[in-house]
């Protein structure tokens, strides 16, 4: 498996639409450390986060691009979580 870096507004969108759905059935988050599971029955606030920052993210890196190439930034939409709303 290998790891995408996350600096593109495409890569960003790839993590929000093959990552999130995958987590939310349970992962593994790794580190140099250890590792811990998430179950899928407590992958929902890790999974609301992950949409919420991955977002902020694809729209920041939208705006930066507009505003390189001489652009105005009004047409970037701004994206809402859709587990905002959710218990």
């Amino acid at each position: 498996m290998t790891n995408p870096v996350m600096d593109s507004p495409e890569a960003l969108g790839l993590a929000l639409c093959l990552f999130l759905p995958e987590m939310s059935q349970g992962f593994i988050i790794q580190t140099r450390s250890g590792e811990m599971q998430v179950s899928a029955a407590n992958s929902l606030p890790f999974v609301r986060e992950m949409d919420r920052l991955l977002k902020k993210e694809i729209s920041q890196a939208q705006r930066e691009a507009y505003r390189n190439a001489g652009e105005s930034t009004s047409g970037v939409p701004e994206f809402s979580s859709l587990y905002e709303n959710q218990p």
